[in-house]
């Protein structure tokens, strides 16, 4: 009898809103926006055991460089917020219909 009342309390989950998340920053000290003069675009292909084929690339969002913080070579540490963009190309025998 105790695990029916176990199952119950465990499927009845309390939904929350969700919430930003917000990754814990580095203290760099004070930094100045660097901006992009240019990028080359490249993919990276990731091959799955399953025969999916990842692309994903990176998109930079904004980059800051350190006035205070250096590494152990001396260079200026930077910061980048970037985005991931995915596309996939999925084996046939892994789709399924999906109902609108």
């Amino acid at each position: 009898m105790a695990k029916k009342k176990a199952l119950k309390k465990r499927g009845t989950a309390v939904r929350r809103s969700p919430s930003l998340f917000r990754p814990p920053e580095a203290d760099v000290g004070r930094t100045v926006s660097v901006s992009v003069k240019s990028a080359a675009e490249h993919e990276i292909l990731f091959t799955l055991a399953d025969g999916t084929k990842l692309y994903a690339k990176v998109v930079p969002n904004g980059v800051v460089r350190s006035l205070e913080k250096y590494n152990p070579n001396g260079d200026p540490v930077y910061v980048v917020q970037a985005g991931l963009l995915l596309r996939t190309e999925v084996p046939k025998k892994l789709r399924r219909r999906v109902k609108p």
